[in-house]
């Protein structure tokens, strides 16, 4: 089961500490506008009450850099068997001295009151169970074009990270990788409804059988208290999609 924790107060500044000694790689989330951007940086430096990122550069190819002064932001990065999760806001762009003549561009932001911490075995994927069918319908984020057309699909995998899933073909060509889309299934039948932004990873089209393969990222949820808790509730289907697996592979193996 995917646990959570809240580390706060000297353990969260020595946390901070550490995974900043090592140079440890963050991914930085924010909204621009409709849409969540997300970002590649590390830890720099941790100073009073401040922490120092290395330039935040965009995960997708093309796309700009413009984390701005009071954006509020989520910050991920993975120590130890948990992934971390706080959030703050930026205050400052600076350059940052690694040594006598030497700087680098920076992002400041403020330490936070708290830092999630979660399983990361709730990152890992879990195979809907056989004869279980899990219906999705998603919808573009924002005001682009086709914003107001609705998908369904069936999930074929879930995590906190992302999820996959099977679509008409003919849906698929009307896609394109790299847009967000918010997505609503049910898990299971004693489940309530999940509700989470997604970006398109990936498409695979396949013609013979009339279906398209859909690789989704899970974003911008960590920014707020009620997106982590829905990670922390995934990361719980996803460990009961495991040990379904894990049983019918035993139940396999005995008939066999």
């Amino acid at each position: 089961m995917s646990t959570q924790k809240y580390i706060v107060g000297a353990e969260a500044k020595d946390l901070l500490g550490q995974v900043t000694e090592k140079r440890i790689p963050v991914t930085i989330t924010a909204k621009d506008e409709a849409n969540w951007q997300v970002y590649k940086s590390n830890f720099l430096a941790v100073q009073a009450n401040r922490v120092i990122f290395t330039q935040p550069v965009p995960d997708t190819f093309g796309a700009e850099s413009n984390l701005s002064d009071g954006q509020k932001v989520a910050i991920s990065f993975k120590k130890g068997y948990y992934k971390h999760l706080l959030v703050s806001r930026v205050v400052a762009h600076e350059d940052y001295e690694l040594d006598p003549g030497i700087s680098t561009p920076t992002v400041v932001v403020l330490i936070p009151d708290k830092i999630d911490r979660i399983q990361r075995r709730a990152y890992n994927r879990g195979v809907i169970p056989e004869g279980q069918t899990v219906t999705a319908a998603f919808k573009r984020i924002g005001d682009s074009p086709g914003s107001n057309q609705s998908y369904q699909g069936e999930l074929t995998d879930l995590s906190a990270g992302g999820l996959g899933m099977q679509i008409p073909e003919s849906d698929a060509t009307n896609m394109v990788e790299g847009e967000q889309f918010t997505m609503r299934f049910v898990p299971s039948p004693d489940q309530n409804l999940i509700v989470v932004n997604v970006r398109l990873r990936h498409i695979t089209r396949d013609s013979d059988t009339s279906l398209g393969t859909l690789g989704f990222q899970i974003i911008g949820m960590e920014i707020s208290e009620e997106g982590r808790a829905t990670l922390r509730r995934i990361g719980r289907v996803t460990s009961l999609y495991q040990r379904q697996e894990k049983q019918a592979k035993k139940e396999d193996l005995v008939t066999q």
